[in-house]
């Protein structure tokens, strides 16, 4: 129960803000990439994931390249924020 309660408490627009804010920072990117990618809208879980975690989002869907950094970008992103409730 500790990774829940270690968690802070965001919207949905909140955490995408702050995907979209890491992305844009992302040094892993060329520039071309970190203006042209955009964060998903996290939707909450019916149950929390094995780690307490309440929220995912859709598949990423753009360049396949990218497929590792969105992944990465949201599992960082999960140990981090749960969406309020």
């Amino acid at each position: 129960m500790a990774n829940v309660l270690a968690r802070k408490l965001a919207t949905a627009s909140e955490i995408r803000a702050e995907l979209q804010r890491r992305i844009r920072a992302s040094l892993e990117l060329d520039a071309e990439s970190r203006e042209l990618v955009t964060a998903p809208m996290p939707v909450r879980l019916a149950r929390r994931d094995h780690s307490g975690c309440n929220w995912t989002v859709p598949p990423y869907s753009g360049a396949a390249y990218l497929e590792a950094f969105m992944a990465e970008l949201v599992r960082t992103a999960q140990a981090e924020f749960n969406l309020h409730d």
